[in-house]
């Protein structure tokens, strides 16, 4: 059974449990149209670059399986069928982190492991390696400015802002209430 093949990407932690999730689709989104359009990832350490996929193996291109699936080599874009791209998803979030990966012990999973292994049913071989499973620093950053975080200089004002008029209000209503006390209604 392979490896569950997951990536945590560090987020800052102000984000609200609806903008993680959202921020894990378009992290998702991003890994899907790069891959499609031929592009993979390199790690070095922490740091994670852009490379272009390698080439399909001349044995795999004379398999039925590529022939079936129509392909014609070029970009390489690891969508034999679609479905290892389209079982990519988030899997789990917490502040200051998302996880996006595949679910462990599925067909996909195998599938992506094959990929950025190189293993492809056998052992692993960085030479035929594929990964496509992170996102380059630009990228996230490019994703988390569609996320603008609150300022807390621009939430400190707007609380000050609320409880001012809060207790503008509060005078109002008493001063409301006092005057009401000298008003002749009528009875003695």
């Amino acid at each position: 059974m392979s490896k569950q093949q997951k990536v945590k990407i560090a987020i800052p932690k102000g984000y609200k449990p609806s903008e993680r999730v959202a921020i894990a689709n378009e992290i998702v989104k991003h890994i899907r149209k790069r891959t499609k359009a031929g592009g993979g990832i390199v790690r070095d350490g922490d740091n994670v670059r852009n490379k272009k996929l390698k080439a399909y193996s001349p044995m795999y291109k004379k398999s039925l399986d590529y022939k079936n699936a129509g392909k014609k080599g070029k970009p390489v874009n690891l969508t034999l069928s679609g479905d290892m791209l389209a079982a990519l998803d988030m899997l789990r979030h917490k502040k200051g982190e998302v996880v996006v990966g595949y679910e462990g012990g599925t067909d996909e999973n195998d599938i992506a492991e094959g990929n950025i292994l190189g293993a492809y049913g056998g052992s692993p071989n960085k030479k035929n390696a594929r990964d496509f499973l992170g996102i380059t620093p630009k990228a996230l950053k490019d994703i988390l400015k569609r996320f603008p975080l609150a300022k807390p200089s621009r939430v400190s004002s707007q609380v000050e802002k609320t409880e001012a008029s809060k207790e503008i209000a509060e005078e109002k209503v008493k001063s409301f209430f006092d005057e009401q006390d000298d008003v002749y209604l009528g009875e003695d």
